[in-house]
This record gives C-alpha cells, sequence and structure tokens, in this order.
C-alpha cells in the first residue's frame, strides 16, 4: 500500500524509487472481484472437489467488512467496536485528508475514506480487566453494565479522553494519553466505565463529522459490528451520541462476508456481476436502534467538554512522555 498511487491505482514510480525497487519487483495489481486464475488440480483432488474453481481478487479486511456489512453507499458508514475502532465510507471520488485514511476500496474503482482509533473494545476489557470483577478476567460484566445503565449522560461530571494507546483520528499523536477529570467521592467504578464507553463514542462521532464534512455527503445510517457491539448499553450510547439509527450486523465474520460477497458477485450468480448487487443480496442485518433524542442533546453538552481536553493537554502530555521516557532509562 506505501507504493501505490491510489488516485490513478498504480505504483508510483516516485515511491518505487524511494524504497529502492523496481517495478518488476512488485506483484501484479488486479482490480477487487477479478479472476486472478483457477485452483491447483492438486488441490481440487485432495479437496475432493468436482471441478476446479476460479480464484478470485480480494482486499483488505477493512474494506471486506464494509462491504460484508452492506455500507456500499457514500451515505452508510460502517462501525467496527473491536479492539479498536473503526469507521469508514465508500466514494467515487478521490479524497485525502489528514483526518482519514485513503485506500482503494473491494468495489471496483471506488474508495474507501477510513477514521481509526485504537483505544476500542480493548479499554472497555482493559478497565474490566484491571479495575473490574477480578473472577470475570476482564469478560462482559452483566452487573457492571446495568449499573452504568442507570448513570445519567455524562456521568455526573465525569469525563474521560480515551487515550490509553496514543491518538489515531484526528490528531495522530503517538504520546497523547487518557486523562479522566471530574472525580468526586460520590463517583464509582460504574461512572468511570460508563466515561469511556461515552468517550470512545465521541471520538466516533468527532471523526464521522470530519468525514461528513469533507465528502459533504450527510450519513443516514451506521452498520455496527465488532465485540462491542454486542453491549446493549454501549449500542444505545454510541446511537444517542451520534443522533442517528444504526443496524447491527449479524455475521460475526464480517470481513469473511465481503471477501464472500466478492466471490459470488464474480460468478453473475445474481444475475451481474456487480459486487454492490451481491452485498445487497446477501449482507445480513439485525436490530436497528435509533437514538434517544433528548439523551442526543445532553451528549451534546458533554461532548463540546470532552473535545476541549485534548488541546487543553496536549503540552502537558510530552512531559509527562519525557519524564515516562526517563524513568524507563534509568
Amino acid at each position: 500500500l506505501g507504493l501505490l498511487d491510489i488516485r490513478n491505482r498504480d505504483y508510483s514510480d516516485q515511491l518505487l524509487d524511494i524504497a529502492g525497487v523496481k517495478r518488476e519487483h512488485m506483484a501484479d495489481l488486479i482490480i477487487p472481484g477479478d479472476i486472478v486464475g483457477n485452483l491447483k488440480p492438486e488441490l481440487v483432488s485432495e479437496w475432493k472437489l468436482s471441478k476446479s474453481i476460479p480464484i478470485i481478487a480480494g482486499c483488505g479486511d477493512g474494506m471486506a467488512a464494509g462491504i460484508g456489512s452492506g455500507a456500499i453507499s457514500p451515505d452508510i458508514a460502517y462501525l467496527n467496536l473491536g479492539t479498536a475502532v473503526v469507521a469508514g465510507v465508500q466514494n467515487s471520488s478521490y479524497k485525502s485528508d489528514s483526518v482519514f485514511r485513503t485506500y482503494v476500496s473491494g468495489i471496483p474503482h471506488n474508495h474507501i475514506f477510513e477514521v481509526t482509533q485504537h483505544s476500542g473494545a480493548h479499554l472497555a476489557g482493559w478497565f474490566r480487566q484491571t479495575l473490574g470483577d477480578p473472577q470475570l478476567a476482564g469478560e462482559p460484566d452483566p452487573r457492571l453494565d446495568e449499573e452504568a445503565a442507570s448513570i445519567p449522560p455524562g456521568c455526573e461530571g465525569l469525563i474521560t479522553l480515551p487515550y490509553w494507546d496514543a491518538v489515531q483520528s484526528p490528531y495522530w499523536d503517538p504520546i497523547a494519553r487518557g486523562a479522566t477529570i471530574g472525580w468526586r467521592g460520590t463517583h464509582t467504578s460504574a461512572h468511570m466505565y460508563r466515561s469511556i464507553l461515552e468517550a470512545i463514542a465521541f471520538e466516533v462521532k468527532l471523526n464521522l463529522d470530519f468525514l461528513q464534512q469533507n465528502t459533504g455527503v450527510k450519513l443516514t445510517s451506521i452498520r455496527i459490528m465488532g465485540g462491542g457491539s454486542r453491549s446493549k448499553l454501549w449500542r444505545q450510547i454510541v446511537t444517542d451520541v451520534l443522533g442517528m439509527p444504526i443496524t447491527i450486523c449479524l455475521e460475526d465474520e464480517i470481513s469473511a462476508m465481503g471477501a464472500a460477497i466478492q466471490a459470488m458477485a464474480s460468478t453473475g450468480v445474481f444475475g451481474t456481476t456487480d459486487i454492490t448487487e451481491a452485498a445487497k443480496r446477501m449482507a445480513r442485518m439485525g436490530e436497528t436502534v435509533y437514538p434517544d433524542l433528548e439523551q442526543t442533546k445532553a451528549y451534546e453538552e458533554v461532548a463540546k467538554i470532552q473535545r476541549q481536553l485534548y488541546p487543553v493537554l496536549k503540552d502537558v502530555f510530552k512531559q509527562v512522555h519525557t519524564l515516562a521516557e526517563k524513568q524507563v532509562t534509568s
């Protein structure tokens, strides 16, 4: 990917020169969904297939997840609440920006604009493992979810910056750190847990707002997947913060589903080789969760405060990083 001229769908001569490689060193570039070759005869025999089958060009796992979720138009985003939080949209135009990463889409001639935050479900799991019920060893805790669900938006003045693993979109700061402000003696572990879930949702909204501003396309729906999407509490927090409906993907192995959609499209079984048509037929959607707009208004007030934290703490993070480096090397 680092040697690809994404706009022109070809290797960049300039980047090849910097890397010290020639075109003949590189793999052939194939359009997603195209036939690359056929399964080797020895594998046909070993797997006891009736005949050889074509091998279809796929794409990266994140791009495949978008196809597998049916997020195939610019107004529908996919949101993976996995270890990291990743969200993206399809677009027929090429754009680049410091906030998002631009990829070649798994849909021919399209692009993916993707935002990412490494502190996702990993951070919620870290809390449960480090500060939660030790008997659960970080696994989901229904009691904790129940307690957190009874706490109002903003966690009674407890607000978190979820940069435990630095920050990617939109700031790309490798030395940023997490922070929680507003502690009072009345706060509990459930307050902090909910504050973490809210904070990650705030980051998703911030980045999706950037995407919408840049593309000029207003999102109408979010397709949600990943381990975090199994939490009813977190799903509701996300849809309330975003102020738009989110639809749950039923397929757990969503990237594999995207690859299967590309392969099935190539067969013409749906009367066309169009990957978007195959996605409409094969993507499996579950419940759609709708926002409580009163909660959305409450979250907007909290988000305004939360978004002030990084600019205020940025220089402090540099000092903390220097201090930590000294302690590590001493």
